[in-house]
């Protein structure tokens, strides 16, 4: 099983943008102030999801080129939107 920040570099590397990791609500800023963020679950479930909408993209480019001419690929063709930068 891939780790977040392994997936986070294979987004990168397939040109997704991939939200920034949050620092951990709570802490001091340089400013003197406590940050509040983003909780570091959330985002992780944004990671996870970005990935498998990722493999499916890949899995469904996958598939169109390995179709055959029996109207396969236009099903395919509809499967859902790009995640591209």
């Amino acid at each position: 099983m891939l780790t977040i920040q392994q997936k986070v570099q294979i987004l990168r590397r397939a040109g997704v943008v991939v939200p920034a990791q949050p620092q951990m609500a709570g802490q001091i800023d340089e400013t003197g102030f406590a940050r509040t963020s983003l909780h570091p679950r959330t985002w992780e479930e944004q990671i996870n999801a970005l990935f498998a909408l990722h493999a499916i993209e890949r899995a469904t480019r996958s598939l169109q080129q390995g179709s055959s001419s029996d109207g396969t690929s236009a099903v395919i063709a509809n499967a859902g939107p790009v995640l591209r930068s």
